[in-house]
């Protein structure tokens, strides 16, 4: 468990949504293991966190629509893959997520766009990147590592822009 801002939440070290998990169904892909209690996929919510994300496609795709069981690591690309993990962002609505170049295989073009659609739906994203025009979609940028004639600091916290 940590407290973040105050807020207590649960978090396993390690733990994450990949989008590469054991076959199976397309609906538990897109929303990850169900919450305790809740045993029906919300499908009209899957469609609409697909559709934020661009793979709305999938579904039409493959065959068996929503109940296409696949082993998903060998049928989607490392794009589609990193697209899915948002889209289970989204699905689950956390106040903020972690993202460990989650977006590192979308192109540039829509890479910001995947950013601003997480904000827009009430996530707060706070982005590990190597791309520095991510710092567009930003308010903070924490450096860490650093270390200057002026400063010891292993860190800084920098506004965006």
């Amino acid at each position: 468990d940590r407290v973040v801002a105050g807020v207590e939440v649960e978090c396993e070290i390690g733990s994450h949504v990949d989008g590469s998990d054991a076959e199976g169904a397309a609906a538990a892909s897109c929303s990850g293991p169900p919450p305790q209690g809740e045993f029906v996929p919300r499908l009209a919510r899957m469609r609409r966190c697909l559709r934020a994300v661009g793979l709305e496609h999938v579904l039409t795709r493959e065959q068996d629509g929503w109940l296409a069981r696949r082993s998903w690591e060998e049928v989607l690309g490392l794009e589609e893959q990193q697209k899915l993990c948002l889209a289970r962002v989204l699905y689950h609505e956390p106040a903020f997520c972690l993202l460990d170049e989650a977006t590192s295989a979308v192109p540039i073009s829509t890479e910001g766009a995947l950013h601003r659609k997480l904000q827009e739906w009430g996530v707060t994203p706070v982005a590990l990147s190597r791309r520095p025009f991510l710092l567009d979609f930003y308010q903070r940028e924490l450096r860490l590592g650093l270390s200057t004639e002026e400063s010891s600091n292993s860190w800084q916290l920098l506004e965006a822009n």
